[in-house]
């Protein structure tokens, strides 16, 4: 692998998955740890031979960056929350602070108690090396306001997570298993409970080529919920395991709104599916003490390295938002450092959703109006604009297009925004002709758009597809099946060929510098918005959402946002059949071989998959949202063996949850629930040895399989068995906050 820079990555990788699966010898986690050493011990040889070769350091150092961060994901999913942060945070530190020098760089500032998002860590730094860069002025306030604010204590875990759902069981064990998955994993002191630095030492890397120091940097700010990890295709390999370890399992379980079987679509907007309702949640940022001063600072001092990036401000413009006591004026210091109109965009956008779209629309027509005056019009601002008037404007009150959503498109189209016409709430007089004028200086200006001026940037479309997505949503107005017919044209001519570049890797990683996967995620942002517009056009049938979705899905396969839009299409139809048979097939369920194993099934994907049965009402079939659990845990598990694990928590929540279900008709069938469960805990331990959570899960189902024991006559609590498991996580040694003996004495 070592011959050839671009699989490095990948081997790296699937070396970690061969050990991470090993059931004997030692812990799981020590296994990991201990073979990530001899892989970065490795590279640190190679990296001495290569010279100077920039290609042969990126790959070496993208492929270090692995070895740490599947670390990181094994101590976490061991229980080992504080360890794996330090790892990430230290590594980060050398990265930012100490560029082109040794590991040992970090150690006074570490021990000390100083490292990056520490407060007062720029002190610290100067006494250490004086000729250190210092915070630029443009910064200096944001810093000050982020370090004289009080520490925010970690948030409660919220109502209707999965310990909750355990707790309400019933049972020592499961009030246990319940009481440390909602107060031992996931909550931790970052500060007071930060190993040596000799810990995490063999883990440090004094990354040299750019690329790799801000992508350690970027992992880190991963791991504490900054919005962040969009940088990375949906199926890299990073990506893939972060959504298995650290993100959000929630979906609807009861009570989410979906449309009435049968119901009419024209008014029906697809992004209204199961939005609201009880949540499951099992994951998350992760929640520690103090996380939002953390992130911000960690932010400041990563601008100092890199004041241009602009995944970095918006990133700290989003997190300072989360702060009580922080100002729009405040904000706005953070435009001033960047001035680039995509972050005025962002701004723009955050005060729209809480609720303040006079001032969004102030800014938004300063953004258009000062493009428009150069010459032309920033078509990806005016188009992220007209999507907010459209589906983010408050209580709709017609179907079809807003008039003021159908002045920005006019005004883009002829290249000048005034105030009063766009401030309008009225469309004007002569609105056919005002479209068809529009519609035609569109079909113009498509040609000579650029399709790679987005950035990447997770808002935006790039100007052609903006300018796309504008022309046929005017067409819409009067033809919905021409303007149909015209973005699969433009979408057959040019998607294809960035799908068959893709070629379905997982190892496709960042978005930039990857034309191609920029370009799908601008495909599925554009097939996404244009199937909002069909969904609210008057006259407009299912089956031409439904065909609108499908091509999207072509080029995303597994794109939550779509797969919601396809659920509620089939379900306002009342085809739950056809709804059933387009999700497996779109998923792979249905033609998926554990011999094959080409695809995996993301965890955003399986949870749009449950929502979509369980608003199936009465209809809903239990047997099957348990299945697409085990059939996607064994789809990712065959991938990795750093995913597949997420599917597996959300196989318990289920039959937990069919077993409540069943529980008022049948004892027996409550018994079988329970026993079902019992297997399906044994498969997933077997699957993921290390993974604290789902041994946790198996000490609550063994109880529970006692339970049904004692419906069935079979007799009482098996606590020898309990005993055993008990043995077997301190083997493994996985940490438990409290000892689970103790519910059984």
């Amino acid at each position: 692998a070592c011959a050839q820079p671009e699989v490095l990555e990948d081997h790296v990788w699937a070396y970690l998955d061969v050990v991470a699966k090993v059931q004997d010898g030692p812990p799981p986690v020590i296994a990991v740890r201990t073979a990530a050493l001899e892989a970065l011990s490795l590279l640190a040889c190679k990296k001495q031979s290569a010279g100077h070769d920039g290609r042969m350091w990126c790959a070496i150092e993208n492929a270090e960056l692995s070895a740490v961060s599947a670390v990181a994901f094994a101590d976490l999913r061991a229980g080992y929350v504080s360890r794996a942060l330090s790892v990430l945070r230290c590594n980060a530190t050398l990265a930012v602070f100490f560029p082109g020098f040794g590991p040992d760089a970090a150690r006074a500032a570490w021990e000390q108690g100083y490292c990056l998002g520490s407060r007062g860590m720029l002190r610290e730094l100067h006494r250490i090396l004086p000729a250190a860069a210092t915070l630029p002025a443009s910064l200096a306030p944001l810093a000050d306001f982020v370090e004289a604010s009080a520490p925010e204590i970690a948030p409660a875990v919220s109502r209707g997570d999965l310990g909750g759902l355990l707790l309400g069981e019933g049972g020592a064990m499961r009030g246990w298993a319940g009481q440390e998955l909602r107060h031992g994993f996931k909550v931790v002191d970052v500060d007071e409970s930060r190993p040596t630095f000799d810990d995490v030492r063999p883990f440090l890397v004094g990354f040299r080529t750019e690329p790799a120091r801000r992508e350690c940097l970027f992992r880190f700010l991963d791991f504490l919920g900054s919005p962040t990890l969009t940088r990375h295709a949906t199926a890299s390999r990073y990506r893939s395991a972060f959504s298995n370890t650290v993100s959000s399992l929630d979906i609807g379980l009861a009570g989410a709104p979906s449309p009435a079987l049968g119901a009419d679509t024209s008014t029906y907007h697809g992004a209204d599916f199961l939005t609201a309702g009880p949540k499951l949640s099992g994951g998350g940022c992760l929640r520690c003490k103090d996380r939002c001063g953390i992130l911000a600072l960690s932010i400041i001092h990563g601008l100092m390295g890199w004041p241009k990036e602009l995944v970095l401000h918006e990133a700290l413009l989003e997190t300072l938002r989360q702060f009580g006591n922080a100002t729009n004026k405040l904000l706005k210091k953070v435009l001033q450092v960047s001035e680039d109109p995509r972050l005025y965009f962002a701004f723009a956008r955050s005060l729209w959703l809480r609720g303040d779209q006079p001032a969004a629309r102030a800014v938004l027509w300063k953004l258009c109006c000062a493009k428009a005056a150069a010459g032309g019009c920033d078509a990806r601002i005016a188009i992220g604009w007209w999507h907010l008037e459209c589906f983010h404007a408050g209580e709709r009150l017609s179907p079809g297009m807003p008039p003021r959503a159908f002045r920005i498109l006019c005004a883009l189209a002829a290249g000048s925004f005034d105030h009063e016409d766009i401030t309008s709430d009225a469309a004007g007089q002569d609105v056919s002709m005002q479209s068809l004028q529009a519609i035609a200086k569109l079909q113009k200006l498509l040609p000579g758009q650029s399709g790679k001026d987005a950035g990447s940037f997770r808002y935006l479309l790039s100007s052609y597809h903006a300018t796309l997505v504008g022309l046929c949503s005017l067409v819409v107005r009067s033809s919905p099946r021409r303007a149909l017919e015209l973005f699969l044209r433009e979408f057959e001519k040019h998607a294809g060929q960035y799908h068959a570049e893709l070629g379905g890797s997982s190892t496709t990683s960042l978005l930039q510098g990857n034309p191609a996967a920029e370009q799908a995620r601008c495909w599925e942002l554009a097939c996404a918005m244009f199937t909002n517009m069909l969904s609210i056009s008057p006259g407009v049938p299912p089956r031409m959402v439904l065909e609108m979705v499908q091509a999207g899905l072509r080029i995303h396969s597994q794109s939550p946002w779509l797969l919601r839009a396809l659920a509620a299409a089939h379900l306002c139809r009342g085809t739950l059949a056809a709804l059933r048979r387009d999700i497996d097939h779109v998923l792979g369920l249905h033609s998926w071989s554990s011999s094959l194993a080409l695809q995996d099934c993301s965890v955003g994907a399986l949870c749009v998959a449950l929502e979509a049965e369980l608003a199936c009402g009465a209809r809903c079939s239990y047997e099957r949202v348990v299945r697409l659990c085990e059939r996607a845990a064994q789809m990712n598990a065959a991938c990795s063996a750093f995913t597949g694990s997420a599917a597996w928590v959300l196989c318990h929540a289920m039959l937990a949850w069919k077993a409540k279900a069943t529980s008022q008709r049948s004892p027996v069938a409550l018994a079988e629930a329970r026993q079902e469960r019992w297997r399906v805990a044994v498969r997933a331990v077997a699957g993921h040895p290390l993974d604290k959570v789902l041994r946790v899960l198996q000490l609550a189902a063994c109880e529970a399989r006692g339970d049904s024991a004692d419906v069935g006559g079979g007799g009482g609590q098996n606590e020898e068995e309990i005993l055993d498991l008990v043995a077997q996580i301190e083997a493994c040694q996985i940490p438990l906050c409290s000892d689970p003996l103790e519910a059984i004495a």
